[in-house]
């Protein structure tokens, strides 16, 4: 794997975000814009369409859009330029995880295991649709007009 190199921005800094085949880079330079600074790969080897800015109401946030052949596309974010990306594809990881346990071990007669797996499968899903229902709500706010 690649190593991956972070970028800082201070205020007044451009940024200019890259989704490519082979994963995300992130750029700054000064106002200027005679020099650039180069942060990334991000996701290395994974198909980036998209990435966005956030800066409402002082975030700054970035957000990808990653496309994984294997668990399919999913939203990622990062409130420090790209150091650490949180998404919501931990938890559905998981749940698929633990329902692939539960069929195997019922097809194998473990019905306790079964069982026990398939709940927390299903927690897991549940808490995920509770999470993206509150982030969607939390999300349609319009930030204050200036």
């Amino acid at each position: 794997m690649p190593e991956t190199k972070h970028v800082d921005a201070a205020s007044g800094d451009v940024l200019l975000l890259v989704g490519t085949m082979k994963g995300a880079f992130v750029l700054r330079s000064d106002s200027a814009r005679k020099t650039w600074d180069i942060g990334g790969p991000y996701f290395p080897g994974r198909a980036i369409y998209a990435m966005a800015y956030d800066d409402r109401n002082g975030r700054k946030r970035l957000w990808a859009a990653v496309n994984s052949s294997f668990w399919g596309s999913y939203l990622s974010s990062s409130d420090d330029y790209g150091k650490t990306f949180f998404g919501v594809r931990i938890m559905l990881r998981y749940a698929l995880i633990f329902l692939i346990v539960a069929i195997v071990a019922g097809v194998l007669g473990l019905g306790v295991v079964a069982g026990t797996a398939a709940w927390i499968a299903r927690v897991l899903f549940i808490v995920f649709i509770v999470l993206f229902l509150v982030s969607l709500a939390a999300g349609r706010h319009m930030p204050p007009k200036a």
